[in-house]
């Protein structure tokens, strides 16, 4: 093998192994960063009537709006329910299409009923004919 190739080919492994090593501090970084602090996050507060009509008005323009945003959504329950993860989902009443999903941070079983008015606290991840928040916690009033 001439010069310029074991050259070539020892630049070009060591090219590999830094980015290598770089890809994996940035995943590592990445992987350990926190988590926001919901409960503590200034929020975008509103109803949930109006956040699920935006959405059905204008998903675009409601993504760019409240997307991966903390929104603290006030709604008369619609129904407290557990997913298969064992996680308390509660739904607020919103339009006669859609409502609002809430996936609650706690596994504890907060103390709300049916028809009561709630003020959930959370991430909006989008719409899928409910509008999906995630690490919601129930608002201090």
């Amino acid at each position: 093998m001439n010069k310029t190739k074991h050259n070539f080919l020892k630049w070009s492994m060591v090219s590999v192994l830094i980015l290598l090593i770089t890809a994996g501090i940035a995943g590592y970084t990445l992987y350990n960063k926190p988590h926001r602090n919901v409960k503590a996050a200034t929020a975008i507060s509103l109803h949930a009537q109006k956040l699920v009509d935006e959405y059905e008005q204008n998903e675009i323009s409601s993504n760019k709006q409240f997307l991966d945003k903390v929104l603290e959504v006030t709604g008369q329950v619609n129904d407290i329910a557990k997913n298969q993860q064992g996680e308390t989902i509660i739904e607020l009443r919103g339009t006669e299409m859609g409502s609002v999903r809430c996936t609650l941070e706690d596994k504890n079983l907060p103390k709300l009923k049916s028809g009561e008015l709630a003020t959930l606290k959370g991430i909006c991840t989008g719409y899928l004919t409910d509008v999906v928040m995630v690490r919601c916690v129930v608002a201090d009033n």
